[in-house]
This record gives structure tokens, sequence and C-alpha cells, in this order.
């Protein structure tokens, strides 16, 4: 599908997209309505990729290490808990399992550091953090605010901000999240 094809499907009513690409040349897209595509030519042609998601989905990273291979890996985010991952640079996607089935947090961002560490940020300023890909997911935070932006540098450097007038939150060693 050409790109332009790609927006028409994307964009038929009120949606947003967002893009990750870790060289430039495997692109992610993901969108309201539970879409993810995926390119492989620098967007140049996009083909849709197997998911089981079935609400919006607000987030897509690929890994900031500097290995080739992250090109192919990336994680996602988006409403009702949806979380995935993809070791086939978006073609097909594995649901991962943060909390009970009792639990439905919609994650508003993703950050991930290396092919294995992610940290997810989303509704009360819930983050939580994996260390093998999304095998186990640890909470590390909880600010009580919505937060839609994380930006996670390495395990001592991040910020994350919140919903209009609800702050602007770092990562202390120590201490989690703060408040600025």
């Amino acid at each position: 599908m050409l790109l332009d094809e790609l927006f028409s499907k994307i964009f038929q009513s009120e949606a947003f997209a967002l893009f990750s690409t870790y060289d430039g040349v495997n692109v992610i897209t993901v969108a309201s309505g539970g879409y993810i595509f995926y390119s492989s030519n620098s967007g140049v042609r996009w083909s849709q990729g197997t998911s089981d998601a079935t609400d919006d989905v607000f987030c897509v990273a690929h890994p900031q290490s500097t290995s080739s291979s992250n090109s192919l890996i990336a994680m996602a985010g988006g409403g009702s808990g949806f979380v995935a991952k993809t070791d086939d640079g978006g073609k097909t996607w594995t649901s991962l399992s943060i909390f009970s089935s009792s639990v439905t947090i919609r994650f508003h961002s993703i950050s991930m550091t290396t092919a294995n560490t992610a940290y997810v940020a989303g509704d009360n300023g819930v983050i939580v953090m994996t260390t093998d890909f999304g095998g186990s997911w640890t909470q590390i935070a909880s600010t009580g605010a919505l937060l839609y932006s994380l930006s996670v540098y390495d395990e001592l450097t991040a910020i994350a901000g919140g919903a209009s007038g609800s702050g602007v939150y770092v990562m202390v060693p120590g201490e989690n999240f703060v408040s600025l």
C-alpha cells in the first residue's frame, strides 16, 4: 500500500498516527482504531501488521542502543492495557501481559533504552518497566497524573510529562519519579 492509501485508511475519521524508526529504513506507525503498519523501505510502501489490538494504539518505540539488529525490534502501547512487541519489523506483534486482566490502563508513551529494556507510562501516572523484552514487568512509579510523554535515556535519567496542569516528573535515583 502506498503512503496516500495508508493515510486514507487511517484517517477515515478523526484519528492520529505516530511513527518510529531506528534506521530510517524500517518504519512503524500506530494509530487510532488499533492500526499498526510497517515499512521496510523508508515508507515508500506499507503493510498492515498483525496484532490483537482492539483499541487505539497511542505509542511505538524502537530501542535507542546502537545495534543494527534493533531496526526490527519495537514495542507499542495503547488503550485497554494493550502493550505488544515485534522482532520482525512490525509484521507480527505479540501481546504482553503487564497487569491482571481486571486492570485496564491506557498506555500513552513508551521508551526503549535497549532491545530488552522498555518503560511504558499511562493513566494514573503508572510507569512500568521490563528488562527482558516484556517477559516480566515491574511498576516503578505511580505519580497520580495522567502521563502522555516519557523519555528514558538510561536507568538513572528520565522525564515524564502529564496532562495539562498535572506536572513534569523526573527520575531521581533512589526516589523514582518526583514532581518538578
